[in-house]
């Protein structure tokens, strides 16, 4: 192996180490990444002029002496974007590989909108975000799309989703006329998952289940560290299976014999929610019957995987002061090993961030993965 070779290798460990860490300095990279001062220093130059990493001024210690230089990954070396096309609404995100936003744009849409006009949308979206964040498509070094629904590796939907129509779109030819980056199309639970690990409720846990309690019941699954995706991109899709009851959650959670005739889904779930807070009898066992079908589901993937931490999102965790103890119990009475039972706080932009975490991914893999490539 070549002195070139050697320095590439320190250069990428020592950047790997930086990436997720904060400034530091060349003392405490050679002491972290067991390296000498020399290589160290050799490796940093390189990093340099690259432009992976920035010199930040030197800091005198409290101990007093020489001041020592600090460097930190340079994460707006690369723009990367994440999209999340969701029945009712649409967002685009644009960040830097540390997930820091340049830009963000995102529409609420009908639901039954058809897909030429909601990829209108999304068209329209990427170029508000581009020209907020003065940047062009060919500035884009990494781009990922989430769905709902099992996602193939060409990038399709070939299985039920609740995206009207989704099926005969090619969404990877679409974004690949506008965008010569790398573009990825992903599954919305499996990425709100990654980011779930990286900023929210699962930070530091490598086995995690993920569920998102929206008009659909989604999940997604981590093992060692790594989303499963399964050979088909299904990995985690048990609702498909009836009898694990999350086809009928939402059935369910709106048999209140009194709810009023209201056509769109979310109102009649509003509805039940509000008469449950006013504590309306029906409404509660509404909720806890809703627990149940929602833990029956929960409870096979947790034996399936055994998570350390399970993860509830969507859109109905608003309420979930209302049935979450009525799930805790219901899980804990069908598993053999019950995990952590967590809430997620960041919100409905979890997809997006995940989206822009997993293209960020796709950014480090394609510039300093086995080699180290220019920023």
């Amino acid at each position: 192996m070549g002195p070139e070779r050697i320095r590439e290798i320190n250069s990428l460990r020592i950047l790997h180490w930086l990436i997720d860490g904060s400034e530091t300095t060349a003392t405490e990279i050679a002491e972290h990444c067991d390296l000498s001062r020399t290589s160290v220093n050799a490796a940093l130059a390189n990093l340099r002029e690259l432009g992976w990493i920035t010199t930040l001024n030197a800091v005198t210690g409290t101990a007093g002496g020489r001041p020592a230089r600090r460097y930190r990954f340079r994460s707006e070396g690369a723009v990367v974007l994440g999209a999340d096309i969701g029945v009712h609404h649409v967002e685009v995100l644009l960040a830097d590989l540390a997930g820091t936003a340049l830009a963000q744009r995102s529409q609420a849409v009908d639901p039954d909108l058809d897909p030429p006009s909601r990829l209108a949308v999304l068209d329209r979206l990427i170029a508000e975000a581009l020209s907020q964040a003065q940047l062009k498509a060919e500035d884009v070094h990494a781009l990922t799309a989430a769905v709902s629904g099992v996602v193939d590796d060409s990038g399709r939907t070939p299985f039920e989703t609740p995206l009207p129509q989704w099926h005969e779109v090619d969404l990877v030819a679409r974004l690949r006329a506008s965008f010569t980056c790398p573009v990825r199309i992903s599954n919305s639970c499996k990425l709100a998952l990654l980011e779930e690990t990286r900023h929210g409720e699962a930070v530091g846990f490598t086995d995690v289940v993920h569920i998102l309690a929206d008009q659909r019941i989604s999940a997604a699954i981590m093992s060692r560290g790594a989303v499963i995706e399964g050979s088909g991109g299904a990995a985690g899709e048990i609702g498909g299976l009836k009898i694990l009851r999350w086809e009928r959650a939402i059935r369910d959670l709106t048999a209140h014999p009194d709810l009023p005739e209201l056509d769109d889904e979310r109102e009649r779930i509003a509805w039940i929610v509000r008469a449950a807070r006013d504590g309306d009898p029906e409404a509660l066992a509404c909720m806890r019957t809703y627990a149940r079908d929602l833990a029956t589901g929960a409870a096979a993937l947790a034996l399936a995987v055994d998570p350390a931490v399970l993860v509830l999102g969507g859109d109905l965790t608003a309420s979930a002061d209302l049935w979450l103890e009525h799930f805790t119990r219901a899980l804990g009475r069908l598993v053999l090993h019950m995990p952590s039972i967590r809430v997620s706080t960041i919100g409905r932009d979890a997809v997006a961030r995940g989206a822009v975490r997993r293209a960020a991914l796709d950014v480090r893999h394609q510039y300093f993965g086995d080699s180290l490539v220019a920023a």
